[in-house]
């Protein structure tokens, strides 16, 4: 690969990451907006709260990252979702263990699954981007 080819891989690379956080923000922000009122209104367990809260962010995210960050719509939505699915089952798994690890050491429940889906959020990156959403050849 040539400098050139190398510079403009990277800033490929770059504004892919950059959509990914700003879908990733988009399910972040529908997350958290779903999990408060869950805990604090309807007094939901925080677990599920966490799970419920996740579905709705992994609805709006999976529409963003399709159509927009990893653009792969010439792809089956089918194989894509499963796969999204898949890899959001084994994200959300590591973040409820990292939001129940927080929760007993005293956080608070918002704050821990604040924490916990930003911790999460690199392994979700790498497996979407390498796997969920590849680009077929």
């Amino acid at each position: 690969m040539s400098r050139g080819n190398i510079g403009a891989h990277l800033a490929g690379q770059s504004a892919t990451f950059l959509r990914f956080c700003v879908v990733g923000g988009a399910g972040y922000v529908t997350n958290l907006v779903v999990f408060w009122p869950l805990v604090h209104t309807a007094h939901m367990a925080g677990a599920l709260a966490y799970c419920v809260a996740y579905l709705c962010g992994f609805l709006v995210a999976l529409a963003g990252h399709r159509y927009w960050t990893f653009a792969q719509t010439d792809a089956s939505v089918v194989g894509q979702g499963t796969r999204y699915f898949v890899v959001s089952a084994l994200v959300l798994g590591a973040g409820v263990v990292v939001f129940e690890i927080e929760v007993a050491v005293g956080i608070s429940q918002v704050l821990a699954q604040a924490i916990s889906l930003a911790i999460v959020t690199p392994l979700s990156f790498g497996l979407n981007r390498f796997w969920a959403f590849r680009a077929h050849v």
